[in-house]
């Protein structure tokens, strides 16, 4: 067999042995081995049992020569890289002067390589490169071959010896390992020779070869390197770690490793060690390695932890963990059993002294508690949630004893101590890491200490339950409901029942915070998942109900969850907690206060009474038994109800409930014409394999169940269609989709074109009966308005039919006279045809009829009708081409068509928002619209510089005249705001509008007010067009009057919507309201109230346009001051400023708290109103109240508006008539009075007006300072009973005094009064 090897072997022993010198030996052999099948047969047979020493001794001895020469004369390194050293260590020298080359560390030759340029390889270098290679492979293959014969001599014993290895091989290991930096300089085939040497030098150490320590000083930095490489993987991190026990042979404290140092400290940044097991263990051992190095890991992950992320914070958490465990148990060991039992022998191992070990984890612990006391003072939350991140598996593992001990020994230092720290955010924080180590104790000591640590536990928890600060508070509750609900059994009785009375009853009801509230319902939330607690918690539930109707949505979305949860636990009943009537009066008023019914409150109260009035297992009639008594008994809640369980449901279910509904209308119907079919087939909803059949509502069971479906019930008629209305629009995306046509084709067949028009034609005739104004007209109308909604989901056969039928009706409409078309709404006609783009026809015929109104009858306006204008992409809904080209929409009346332009701008109803969305998204059409209205603004102006009679003028024509003025306006803003931009900038046509009333409406009425024979100057002047023609800008689909819904694209404004900011305005708009024309006026008395109901619907207009976040304030109110001149005015009972005055106040109102401009307020102070005048205080008194109502406006202008109260105080010289607060008042003008009687209902205004006096008297102006002292003694001796508020008007009084230079002066001005005694 060996002579089988030599033989095998004469050609390799040729190669290296026989040549005149070592370059033909390289050479040679490069050329032997260059073959990849060669090359692995003599490395096979190297590996073999049958490859012996004298053939390795041979072999290696050769090798060895050779490989000293290469080495020695850098054979493997290209002439071209000998240059740029030069270059390079010629910068060096200059950079570092006289250092010298023979002392530069590994670290500056390794970061020399990435800066220099690359190495071009010549023939010579190449072969000496594969020549080290193939060597690598040979002593590689041979280290293997020793290690497999000691595993087949002991294969049970584990290996603790060193192998042994002959010389030669340990020198040609030694001197590859020395090559190993400078092949960086090598190109790419020297990076591949350098990873074969280190493959080499970890198969030495893992081999566990005799001198393994001396081949690692090379091979650590390029492993480390290597893993922080961008292509590295967890195999790069995995080698490091087998190579972990050779990072102890290295001294950290010496110089020469800052950069395996520098190396070593960038691991924490390198993902793929943080979210790697190895990497995290990798990094974990590092500590163990210097008590230096650890504070320099600590320090470098502490500049980790601002940006990084939730997922990476536990991760930093895992590696303290890791290295306080490694540590402990690494020092246990070595206390046991007198050394650091590693795997390798004494002499392998380094030397680590017990005194090291325990350093090593003092250190840990010392970087640990750092970690604890910034967790609890650091001034930022976001980093405390990071800290306490980080610290979060100690905190999880506190049932290990050893943990315990360490959270003890660590957190006890300060945390009892910051538990009542002076800054809150300490408490805040100290509360946190109280909840999560509680009980906070030494685990060695016994029962008695452990009861001290629970007191001082309650003890601190109910100091925080009754914090100052609401976080405090907020925080102490989440501290212990995590305490009672994870360790419940852990307290006594007494101090759980104590804790929990303070959160129930207290921090339910606290009125000061929101989010104490929301955090002591969301606690007890948390508390019923610990089923021990219920016994306890089911008693105090019913004290937690009156929280549904909190004024703050988070607190009623929490109570709602709360509700929920008890629907979810056995044993407890959520309408024990909130009885079913609250549940329904709170689902209406959400649909009130947000005016959508969608919303998360309603959503989660429609998913709390689901199964209450939809159950989904019930059959269909039992299903419609409940939806018609939830409808007839409470309409509103009923409305919420189903416009939200269209989003909970399946769509099949959703699906049958429409269907239910269109089959209750036509029994209603058909009871009404005495043809009543009350036991109808079943149908089936979709025929798929579910077989989920829809049986008919009116069957046998619901016979006695059905007895409100009569048509006459026209209320529960009017509820049905508009929910039937509201269950398709949620559902209406999802029927677009493909694999829900089954559904789509089952409503379609019971929602047809002639049962749409059949139900609309009865309930129009009923709504023809009787008197035109009762709630049945308005029911009915609702009634068409929902179902000729419902039109764009019949069939695409169906369509034509229904459109022909729609243009008859309009047709037969216009023929009707004047006093019977009251009976009929056409708007639900008109919407019918936005359905299928023919909204441009729409607006073409409205403006023509509208243009007709006011233009001469030889002007041609517009051009004739011509075809449909198509835009944008068809949807399923829409019609086709060869449908759209049918007869036009008929022209309507022009005083009709102002109407129903004014009610669409206006109106929230679904016709009138589907018809403004359609009109104002096409700009054709919406250029159209605001050309022939304008053209109002223009009549308008005739009527008021007119200087003949009135009496041409028909009152019914004036009125025309202002309301299409006001469309016009709001056309124009909802123009700009339907635009999708982040501003709301204001259009040129409302800007325009402006212009009119200043410089031409206002200028000619005061003329003809001023002058005696009612001429004016502006007759002759030639009028031009106010809007801009050919501007091409679109408007909003949603009006911007009060009590409606914001434009939904502008998402920035949720907050303000007009809706909100006009609740305290409902008694000041009841005193106002638009102006009336009366037909008895005489011709001033008409021109003026033209202009005031135009003001009037101006000041409402831009109201709204501003309160929706409407940008052109600054315009606006410079425009506004200037109509303020008709205040003066009053012409034959005709008082302006009496008219004016809640629009005016309510528009200034806005200004002030939207836009803080307060300037306009100093108007009402300068205006004087007779005693006879009623209801004009409230009326200011509300304006104040609702400045005074926001906190944006008690931030910024509160100080602005006093001021303008304090300057207009009035003075008397007899100081008798102050002798109390309602003397002083009724010698105030109006507004002044009321304001003050506002002031005085909220303690932070009355504080603002106190320190505004105080100033104004402290600045000594002896024209006012009697008045402003005066002021200040009667509010002082009119709250002089409530001491809090007492106590603060003093404090304010005499800061403000003290302060001043002239303080004797100032203050004698208050003793001149006589009322010293009251600040003394």
């Amino acid at each position: 067999m060996n002579m089988s090897v030599t033989n095998e072997f004469t050609s390799l022993f040729e190669a290296i042995e026989q040549q005149p010198d070592h370059s033909t030996s390289v050479a040679s052999l490069v050329d032997l081995l260059s073959s990849s099948k060669d090359r692995n047969h003599f490395l096979a047979v190297i590996k073999s049992s049958s490859f012996h020493k004298n053939h390795a001794r041979r072999i290696f001895g050769a090798l060895l020569e050779i490989i000293s020469a290469i080495v020695q004369k850098e054979e493997f390194v290209p002439a071209n890289a000998f240059q740029d050293h030069e270059g390079e260590d010629e910068r060096r020298n200059s950079s570092q002067g006289t250092k010298d080359s023979h002392n530069m560390d590994k670290s500056d030759r390794l970061s020399s390589v990435s800066s220099m340029p690359p190495v071009t390889p010549d023939e010579e270098s190449t072969r000496a490169l594969h020549f080290m290679k193939y060597t690598t492979m040979m002593v590689q293959s041979y280290l293997a071959n020793i290690l497999s014969r000691r595993i087949l001599k002991e294969p049970t014993s584990r290996v603790r010896k060193p192998n042994d290895v002959m010389d030669e091989v340990k020198e040609i290991t030694g001197i590859l390992h020395s090559s190993l930096f400078e092949l960086n300089s090598c190109g790419k085939e020297g990076i591949v020779v350098q990873k074969s040497i280190i493959s080499l030098c970890e198969a030495y150490w893992n081999g566990n070869f005799v001198d393994r320590n001396d081949y690692v000083t090379s091979l650590i930095p390029l492993l480390v390197l290597r893993t922080l490489d961008g292509n590295a993987t967890k195999a790069d991190i995995k080698r490091l770690w087998d190579m972990k026990e050779a990072l102890h042979l290295i001294s950290f404290q010496d110089e020469s490793v800052v950069f395996l140092r520098s190396l070593l400290l960038r691991t924490v940044t390198s993902l793929l060690y943080v979210k790697s097991v190895e990497g995290r263990k990798m990094i974990a051992h590092l500590f163990q390695l210097d008590t230096s190095l650890v504070k320099d890991l600590h320090t470098a992950i502490k500049a980790q932890i601002p940006m990084a992320t939730k997922t990476v914070l536990p991760l930093y958490g895992d590696i303290y963990w890791r290295a306080w465990r490694e540590a402990s148990q690494t020092n246990d060991e070595n206390n046991d059993n007198g050394d650091n039992n590693r795997t390798s022998q004494d002499d392998q191992s380094p030397d680590v002294s017990d005194d090291d070990l325990k350093n090593i984890k003092d250190s840990i612990e010392d970087v640990l508690q750092e970690l604890m006391n910034a967790s609890v003072h650091v001034a930022s939350p976001h980093m405390a949630k990071s800290l306490r991140s980080i610290l979060d598996p100690f905190h999880a593992l506190k049932k290990n004893p050893e943990v315990d001990l360490l959270l003890y020994e660590l957190y006890t230092p300060f945390l009892w101590r910051s538990l009542s720290a002076a800054n809150p955010m300490v408490r805040v924080n100290a509360s946190s890491i109280l909840a999560r180590t509680f009980p906070l104790r030494n685990p060695n000591m016994g029962s008695i200490h452990l009861k001290e640590v629970n007191d001082k536990t309650v003890e601190s928890l109910l100091s925080l339950l009754n914090d100052d600060d609401h976080k405090a508070r907020v925080a102490g509750c989440n501290a212990t409901v995590q305490i009672l609900a994870t360790t419940w059994d852990a307290l006594s009785t007494k101090d759980i029942r104590i804790l929990l009375n303070v959160i129930i009853t207290k921090h339910a009801k606290d009125a000061s915070s929101s989010a104490v509230r929301t955090q002591a319902i969301n606690g007890i939330s948390q508390l019923l998942d610990a089923p021990e607690t219920h016994g306890v918690l089911k008693p105090l539930m019913p004290f937690l109900g009156d929280l549904i109707h909190d004024r703050v949505e988070k607190v009623r979305l929490a109570t709602v969850k709360l509700l929920l949860k008890l629907k979810k636990t056995k044993g407890f009943k959520y309408y024990h907690t909130v009885p079913s009537s609250h549940l329904l009066a709170r689902l209406a008023a959400e649909g009130e206060v947000n005016k959508s019914a969608v919303g998360p409150v309603a959503s989660a109260l429609t998913e709390l009474l689901s199964n209450s009035f939809f159950p989904l297992n019930a059959k269909p009639s039992e299903q419609m038994r409940r939806t018609l008594s939830f409808l007839d008994n409470d309409p509103k809640a009923a409305r919420v109800f189903y416009a939200n369980i269209g989003y909970q449901l399946e769509i099949r279910s959703v699906s049958k409930l429409i269907v239910l509904f269109i089959k209750t209308l036509k029994l209603a119907m058909a009871r009404d014409v005495k043809d009543v079919d009350v036991h109808g087939p079943e149908v089936n909803l979709v025929e798929d394999e579910a077989g989920d059949d829809c049986a008919d509502p009116h069957g046998e069971e619901a016979d006695s169940d059905v007895d409100v479906v009569v048509s006459s019930n026209t209320r529960l008629m009017s509820e049905i269609a508009d929910n039937m209305l509201a269950l398709l629009t949620s559902i209406s995306n999802d029927l677009e989709d493909p694999e829900n046509e089954g559904c789509f084709h089952f409503i379609q067949q019971e929602i047809r074109s002639d049962s749409i028009l059949d139900l609309c034609t009865h309930f129009q005739t009923k709504a023809g009966v009787g008197d035109p104004d009762t709630s049945l007209k308005i029911d009915c109308q609702r009634i068409c308005s929902s179902l000729l909604s419902c039109s764009r989901f019949v069939h695409v056969d169906d369509r034509n039919r229904l459109r022909r039928d729609c243009l008859n009706r309009l047709e037969a409409y216009i023929k009707l006279p004047s006093t019977e078309r009251n009976s009929m709404e056409i708007t639900p006609y008109l919407s019918v045809f936005c359905f299928w783009n023919t909204s441009r026809d729409m607006a073409q015929s409205l403006s023509q009829s509208i243009s007709s109104l006011f233009k001469k009858d030889d002007e041609i306006v517009f051009a004739p009708v011509s075809g449909m204008l198509r835009s944008g992409k068809r949807k399923q809904f829409d019609i086709s081409e060869n449908e759209n080209a049918t007869d036009c929409i008929p022209k309507l009346p022009g005083d009709l068509c102002i109407q129903i332009i004014a009610n669409v701008l206006r109106g929230s109803d679904p016709c009138s928002l589907l018809i403004r969305d359609a009109l104002v998204s096409c700009e054709e059409s919406t250029t159209m619209l605001t050309n022939a209205l304008e053209n109002a603004t223009i009549a308008a102006e005739e009527i008021i510089s007119r200087t003949a009679s009135f009496d041409c003028y028909e009152t019914n024509y004036i009125e025309l005249v202002l309301s299409a003025c006001e469309a016009f306006g709001r056309l124009s803003i909802h123009k700009e705001a339907y635009k999708n931009n982040t501003l709301l900038d204001l259009s040129p046509q409302a800007k325009s509008l402006l212009r009119w009333l200043s410089r031409r409406a206002l200028p000619l009425i005061t003329s003809k007010l001023s002058s005696t024979d009612n001429s004016s100057p502006f007759k002759s002047l030639n009028l031009s067009r106010i809007s801009a023609i050919g501007t091409r800008e679109s408007a909003s689909p949603i009006p911007l009057s009060p009590l409606i819904l914001q434009p939904p694209r502008r998402r920035s404004n949720v907050s303000t919507t007009p809706s909100k900011v006009d609740s305290s305005f409902v008694s000041m708009e009841m005193q106002g309201g638009r102006y009336v024309v009366h037909s008895d006026f005489g011709t001033t008395q008409k021109a003026l109230a033209l202009v005031i109901a135009i003001l009037q619907s101006t000041f409402a207009l831009f109201g709204d346009w501003l309160k929706v976040g409407g940008q052109g304030s600054d315009d606006i109110i410079s425009h506004v001051k200037e109509w303020t001149q008709i205040f003066d005015y009053k012409v034959g009972g005709v008082d302006v400023k009496l008219e004016l005055l809640p629009s005016y106040c309510r528009f200034a109102a806005i200004t002030a708290r939207i836009c803080s401009d307060v300037s306009l307020m100093d108007v009402l102070f300068n205006l004087d109103f007779s005693e006879s005048e009623n209801g004009i205080e409230n009326c200011l008194e509300d304006a104040f109240r609702y400045i005074f109502a926001s906190k944006t406006t008690r931030d910024h202008n509160l100080t602005d508006i006093v001021r303008i109260l304090a300057t207009n105080l009035r003075s008397y010289e007899n100081q008798d008539e102050f002798s109390n607060m309602e003397r002083f008042l009724d010698g105030q003008n109006t507004a002044v009075k009321a304001m003050l009687r506002t002031v005085m209902s909220s303690n932070i205004v009355l504080l603002t007006l106190a320190e505004t006096l105080s100033q104004k008297i402290a600045e000594n102006d002896t024209q006012v300072c009697f008045i402003h002292a005066k002021l200040l003694l009667l509010l002082l001796d009119h709250y002089k009973d409530q001491q809090s508020t007492f106590g603060e008007l003093k404090q304010c009084v005499i800061r403000h005094l003290s302060s001043s230079k002239n303080e004797k002066e100032s203050i004698q001005s208050i003793r001149d009064i006589r009322r010293d005694e009251v600040i003394s």
